[in-house]
């Protein structure tokens, strides 16, 4: 009773907040004006801002919403927020064509639009309106984000979110990688299965019939071996597959022996009935959060949810780290592209409003901005215990309790195109934190030990629009049905067949141009960062 009056005096407060707020609240103007405060009202600067993921359902609110209330107060600026149906680029490409960009954009560093809009023109230059309108950014962006983000012109266009700059970690302190295997404990402990089980393959399966055999429920549902998340490139770096050859030549992983080990691994748990087919057409985190995956391999960092739900509505349902399972020869994992980030965000040249913009930018990345984004407001939720955050118990029991309420009310973590993760982890009470969130930590921890920095990784591939780029999106449509077969395959033998039927198809329609086109990008990023190798040797 005493956390329900706690969390309805919260919405109380913030309801009675938002009167007074809306009572005086400021008037908005689409224009980038020179209107100056009056008496109590001063003009907003509405700024579009297109953010390529469609998953993501936020609602900019600063009437009701803690951080969007500080953020506009701060900034001058009401953010209108644009999120397309999907993640293709078909949409931007549309917009761009229209002459119809909004002022800000944030996009997948994956995204092959992304470099062909700088070179198009379509941004500004960040440098040249940072010295213009808020020169205190040039202090703020790393120069290792800058090399990333520039052109041969000298000018540098993006600011990317959860990167990792060496000036920004402390002595002994890993870069952050969130891909690895985990599994449910009580299980192990159930059926006496030990986390080193999972380093080699035959352990790994031994591990898995144990669950097969045991027909668990957890919630009055069945409970499934084993989950993974289609990403080809998690897996051959758990494989320990280089990505470059003792000469620095660029490697593609599906032309490396190991990968197709990989693919006779998975296809050995087919045949053992330890790997569903209903993996192919799910996201499997739903089975992560449902707690009936006992183990997944993949991306983590799209689990620190589905991990919290289940771990709330069982306390004995945590997962641990295991393994990592190794290729048969040994090696040991390497990840690469470790701290070179998920998404950036520009601006237009279309944008009207580019002073506002760039002032936005420049809050958000800021060191206040980090603050407001990860913790919030001083006092309402978060208390300063020494150099260090710690979360309000109000806070954290309403995000428990009713955490799409805790979204609406703070917004805290929720508006995240420039977060920088190692500014959360350097300044956040650990022990303060709730159990969730602990062993989601430990989890990225463990696997960030395989981790290397090598933002010249990213990107890799021809230019889009270029006959290569053509000839590699068919190869890669063609690679994605015959991953299934190979996984679904009746034998081993099987497996290779197809694995090099395929390598033959892909050679006649072209792969050495690709591969000679994705090495020269590959050559020109080292140079870019200073590197003759790049893999660790």
């Amino acid at each position: 009773m005493s956390k329900f009056k706690s969390i309805t005096g919260l919405i109380l407060i913030a309801i009675l907040s938002t009167a007074s707020v809306a009572a005086c609240s400021p008037t908005i103007s689409d224009k980038n004006t020179d209107s100056k405060e009056t008496t109590e009202v001063k003009s907003l600067t509405k700024v579009n801002w297109y953010i390529q993921a469609s998953w993501y359902n936020k609602k900019w609110n600063s009437e009701v919403t803690l951080l969007d209330k500080v953020v506009t107060e701060k900034t001058g600026v009401e953010v209108n927020l644009i999120i397309p149906p999907s993640d293709s680029d078909e949409k931007l490409i549309a917009m761009a064509a229209s002459g119809d960009l909004p002022d800000i954009i944030t996009i997948s560093n994956w995204s092959g639009v992304r470099e062909q809009m700088i070179d198009a023109g379509y941004f500004y230059p960040l440098n040249e309106l940072a010295e213009k309108y808020s020169p205190e950014l040039l202090n703020i962006v790393p120069d290792i984000m800058k090399i990333w983000n520039n052109r041969e012109n000298g000018n540098w266009y993006g600011i990317t979110n959860h990167f990792t700059a060496p000036e920004w970690l402390d002595e002994g302190e890993r870069i952050e990688n969130a891909n690895g295997i985990i599994a449910r404990k009580d299980i192990m402990d159930k059926l006496g299965i030990k986390p080193e089980d999972f380093e080699t393959q035959d352990g790994t399966v031994e591990a898995l019939k144990k669950v097969k055999e045991a027909n668990l429920t957890f919630n009055g549902k069945k409970v499934y071996p084993f989950y993974l998340q289609w990403n080809d490139w998690n897996m051959s770096r758990m494989w320990g597959i280089p990505w470059e050859t003792e000469n620095g030549d660029w490697i593609d992983f599906k032309r490396h022996p190991k990968y197709l080990e990989m693919y006779q691994f998975l296809n050995r748990l087919w045949r053992e009935g330890l790997l569903q087919e209903d993996n192919f057409t799910i996201w499997p985190g739903e089975k992560v959060q449902e707690g009936v995956a006992f183990a997944y391999l993949g991306d983590l960092a799209s689990l620190e949810a589905p991990l919290g739900k289940v771990y709330n509505l069982d306390n004995d349902a945590v997962y641990v780290a295991v393994g990592p399972i190794h290729a048969l020869d040994g090696a040991e994992p390497v990840y690469d592209q470790a701290g070179t980030g998920w998404m950036t965000t520009y601006i237009t040249r279309n944008s009207k409003n580019a002073e506002q913009a760039i002032k936005l930018l420049t809050f958000l990345a800021s060191e206040e901005g980090q603050r407001l984004s990860w913790f919030g407001v001083e006092g309402e939720t978060y208390e300063q215990i020494g150099d260090k955050f710690r979360y309000t118990k109000e806070y954290l029991t309403m995000k428990k309790e009713d955490p799409e309420m805790a979204k609406t009310i703070y917004g805290i973590t929720e508006f995240w195109p420039l977060v920088q993760p190692v500014y959360y982890k350097k300044h956040v009470d650990k022990d303060s934190l709730p159990e969730a969130d602990k062993n989601y930590m430990k989890l990225v921890d463990y696997f960030s030990q395989y981790a290397v920095n090598t933002p010249e990784t990213m990107g890799v591939e021809p230019k889009q629009g270029s006959p290569e780029a053509g000839i590699k999106q068919k190869i890669e449509e063609y690679w994605t049905k015959q991953i299934r077969s190979m996984v679904l395959a009746d034998s081993a033998e099987s497996v290779e067949k197809i694995y090099k039927e395929t390598i033959s198809y892909i050679d006649n329609i072209g792969y050495q141009r690709v591969y000679e086109a994705s090495n020269a990008v590959f050559q020109a990023h080292k140079l870019k960062f200073g590197k003759e190798f790049s893999f660790p040797r």
